[in-house]
């Protein structure tokens, strides 16, 4: 296998020179755990400060290091970023999710599909709304236009768009029972 084939990371040995560790491709580093949280909490519209993105990334680093299976480090990050919890709580939130069954699947593929068709990473919050002598925006949860003035209204939360998208598809449904009874 040569150089090409595997991932490499950087740490301090003791003489504080840096060392370079082959990482076999396919083994999830805690780097990358981190990663997909901060993501995860992109995508919800969160804006997370750097100290708890540092008191997240050791908590994920002990697990790691302890052999805890990366998906549920993974799923007990977004645990602790989705209910607003201290980064500390991350060890006692990987019991927490095992207890708990996992997410509504029902819900992600919504919302996947939501985003995949409007083809951006959240909605903005807003709607523009054409009028005979100009345009404004409205508060929309799925909404992806950026109003041209400043705002101090933070993007829609996941929960916000899963319930609009919920109400939009019901709403859709009742029109085309309303013509099939015609």
């Amino acid at each position: 296998m040569g150089t090409d084939d595997r991932l490499f990371d950087t740490k301090v040995v003791s003489d504080g020179a840096a060392e370079i560790a082959a990482q076999p491709v396919g083994i999830v580093s805690a780097r990358d755990i981190v990663g997909a949280v901060i993501d995860f909490a992109r995508e919800s519209g969160m804006v997370i400060p750097s100290r708890y993105r540092g008191q997240l990334a050791k908590g994920i680093g002990e697990l790691h290091k302890e052999g805890i299976e990366p998906a549920l480090i993974q799923t007990a990050g977004e645990y602790v970023i989705r209910e607003g919890l201290d980064p500390s709580l991350l060890a006692s939130c990987v019991v927490t999710v095992q207890a708990k069954p996992p997410g509504d699947a029902e819900d992600k593929r919504l919302l996947r599909a939501f985003l995949d068709d409007v083809g951006v990473n959240w909605p903005t919050g807003w709607r523009m709304r054409r009028g005979t002598h100009g345009v404004s925006y409205v508060r929309d949860p799925l909404g992806v236009d950026r109003p041209d003035y400043k705002t101090a209204q933070r993007p829609p939360t996941r929960v916000e768009v899963l319930a609009a998208l919920k109400e939009r598809d019901g709403a859709s449904e009742r029109d085309d029972s309303s013509v099939e009874g015609d």
